[in-house]
């Protein structure tokens, strides 16, 4: 008899054991899943922002590279606009231009 409660009383330990075993990998996994919920949560944010940082950059230099070009234009056409026209010279170009297409 003293040999069966021996064996009871081991099953109960084994018993015992696994739902500690049992709690454990629960609260493993749900302490898992906060920390991945969590590191989600901070590359998300980091990533955003990043994106934002990079976005703005790439709009400042867009602007920049507009207003340069904008310049340029505006330089090239002020020095076309200061060119006196000269109507005789242009006309005689186009017919020598015109004369050597015959």
């Amino acid at each position: 008899m003293p040999s069966r409660e021996i064996l009871d009383r081991l099953v109960d330990v084994e018993r015992r054991a696994e739902i500690l075993v049992d709690e454990a990998r629960a609260e493993a996994d749900r302490r898992i899943g906060e920390a991945r919920d969590i590191a989600d949560a901070r590359y998300k944010s980091a990533y955003e922002n990043e994106a934002k940082r990079l976005e703005a950059g790439r709009k400042a230099a867009l602007a920049s590279i507009d207003e340069g070009t904008r310049a340029e234009i505006d330089g090239y056409r002020e020095t076309l606009e200061s060119v006196p026209f000269d109507e005789t010279a242009f006309k005689a170009a186009c017919e020598a231009w015109l004369s050597g297409l015959t």
